[in-house]
């Protein structure tokens, strides 16, 4: 059987050459299927984008609030130090001291540390237990923790040197400091959950309402791809962006669906007048092979001429049906039906032809193939199929037809032993009139496996082929269509299509 087109993986399951078996569909995690949509993706990033701007802000208020706490904090220190100095200057070591002792009282509202010692380093007067460690710059800002009124507490501070040897400590206590920026950071995070919170009830919007409109854009195109050009986008007449791309869209489609009604009227025109010429012509052949009953040769010129135009006759009856189920008017006489006894009556009817040929073809099938579909191009389709395969299969050659049900798809599938096709023959995929070398030879019009395609197409399914090692196996997958009549089905995301013999 020499069938031409291309096989690419299966979306629910495949046709394997090994075993002739069906592998049932991969399941994926929903995490990754949602992650697949352009909405979530966007609602995350709509979301990373925001919680980092948030970040960025509040980084920047924490550390500008610390820079201020510690510019103020040094900048309290150099004004007690030049007062301390200046009263050192007017009243000596005793008017220092007494300043010093004031300003270390709890009760002072400077919270500041202090400590005077003299040239051998006892203390004089502060309110700090000693002099700490490493403190010998007088141009130099550190931060130490010291004891403080019996308790430990750290703090910046700045050395002065006073005349006759004595030193300066001043210094500010950075727990409060600390405090606030605790508490800040506190607030800011407790304000950045629920920006973030604020941030995924947006994001979630934002995601339902770019899924909702990419939804109904999906719905249509699946639709029309399905041969149904009266699907339109819904508009909101609000004026957005949406509602204008919409209406571009839906223009096109107008536009479309008009060329497309005249190119079908005329080629229906074309097909419907040229039956009644061909249909006279053919008459008057067999009224001349009446009267050329003693001229034998003229006889089999006749009956040539007169299968002629049969052939061609039959092209366009294939043509015709093409058309309409490309238009989707063969929507109409969709039906529930069981395709199981259809398919046993066909395999059948084949199986006798067979046997006279030397041909062995069996049926693999124990369970009802409930559809809702169109069952006259059904078994259109399937009479094409069988029609291939024992046309191409060898003599005493083996054809298998096997049939299941996954739930959702009807999988038809008609194993030969014959030549098979070439791969650089399979990506010339739907074209009509198209045939391989190895069919060349074979009568036929290469209209077969495209209205094959076009049954598959219109029942929201796939044409499958694979390698039968010798031969080929081709699979026709049809969705069963379980819900309300008039409405579409939607075929799988990938498609394997094959063309005509």
């Amino acid at each position: 059987m020499a069938y031409l087109g291309s096989s690419t993986r299966a979306p629910l399951r495949d046709i394997t050459s090994d075993d002739k078996t069906f592998r049932l569909f991969r399941f994926r995690p929903w995490a990754l299927d949602l992650w697949g949509t352009s909405g979530f993706r966007l609602a995350i990033v709509f979301i990373i984008v925001f919680g980092t701007s948030v970040g960025v802000i509040g980084f920047s208020i924490w550390e500008q609030t610390r820079t201020t706490i510690s510019a103020v904090e040094k900048s309290a220190i150099t004004s007690d130090a030049l007062v301390l100095s200046a009263r050192y200057g007017e009243a000596g070591l005793l008017g220092a001291s007494k300043a010093v002792q004031r300003l270390s009282m709890p009760t002072s509202p400077h919270h500041g540390l202090y400590l005077l010692v003299d040239r051998e380093g006892d203390i004089v007067a502060g309110n700090l237990s000693h002099w700490p460690s490493g403190v010998t710059d007088p141009k130099t800002w550190y931060r130490r923790t010291i004891d403080r009124d019996g308790r430990k507490v750290d703090g910046i501070f700045q050395a002065y040197d006073l005349p006759e040897g004595f030193r300066l400590l001043v210094g500010r206590d950075t727990d409060r400091g600390r405090q606030i920026l605790k508490m800040l950071q506190t607030d800011f995070l407790s304000v950045l959950s629920e920006v973030l919170c604020l941030a995924v009830i947006g994001a979630v919007m934002m995601r339902t309402i770019l899924s909702r409109a990419l939804s109904d854009l999906n719905d249509v195109a699946g639709a029309i791809s399905r041969g149904d050009l009266s699907a339109r986008i819904r508009r909101t007449r609000g004026g957005r962006d949406l509602d204008r791309i919409a209406g571009t869209i839906n223009e096109i489609l107008d536009r479309t669906t008009s060329l497309l009604d005249g190119v079908r009227n005329v080629t229906s025109a074309v097909s419907h007048d040229l039956r009644t010429p061909i249909t006279r012509v053919r008459m008057r052949l067999e009224e001349a092979s009446k009267m050329a009953a003693d001229r034998p040769d003229l006889l089999d010129a006749l009956s040539t001429a007169s299968a002629e135009l049969d052939r061609i006759t039959s092209i366009f009856a294939a043509l015709l049906r093409i058309a309409e189920i490309e238009s989707g008017s063969r929507r109409s006489a969709f039906r529930r039906f069981d395709l199981a006894p259809h398919l046993a009556s066909i395999v059948e009817l084949y199986q006798t032809y067979a046997e006279e040929t030397g041909l062995t073809l069996t049926l693999t099938n124990r369970q009802s193939l409930p559809m809702f579909g169109d069952p006259d191009m059904v078994q259109q389709a399937l009479v094409n199929l069988l029609d291939n395969a024992l046309k191409f299969s060898p003599p005493h050659g083996r054809i298998d037809v096997q049939a299941a049900s996954d739930g959702e798809f009807v999988a038809i599938s008609v194993a030969d032993q014959g030549p098979g096709i070439s791969e650089s023959d399979r990506p010339r995929v739907g074209e009509r009139f198209f045939r391989a070398e190895t069919a060349r030879t074979t009568p036929g019009s290469g209209l077969g496996l495209s209205l094959v395609v076009s049954v598959c197409q219109l029942h929201g399914g796939v044409f499958l082929l694979a390698d039968n090692a010798p031969g080929l196996i081709a699979t026709i997958r049809l969705h069963h269509g379980h819900h309300h009549a008039g409405q579409n089905v939607k075929p799988p995301p990938d498609r394997a299509l094959a063309n005509s013999e």
